[in-house]
């Protein structure tokens, strides 16, 4: 963990991050798109884990809409 390797949206080649470069790349991305580089909500995460996996939901683990957006600045 804590590496990327390929291509990136908008095409940009970020070959190999690690460490400070990949906490830099990420918290410059999250700043120009206007969102938090920090989530704390537990059912955002969920939806995040599901997305990045591809893999549906187990049991007992259904995201919820309610309640705040769980972003924080």
């Amino acid at each position: 963990m804590g590496e990327l390797v390929g291509t990136l949206c908008g095409g940009a080649d970020v070959g190999l991050l690690t460490g400070d470069a990949l906490v830099g790349w990420v918290t410059r991305s999250c700043l120009a798109q206007g969102v938090p580089v920090k989530v704390t909500d537990g059912r955002v995460i969920d939806r995040m884990r599901v997305l990045l996996s591809g893999r549906p939901e187990g049991p007992g683990r259904g995201a919820s809409t309610a309640g705040t957006s769980g972003l924080s600045s």
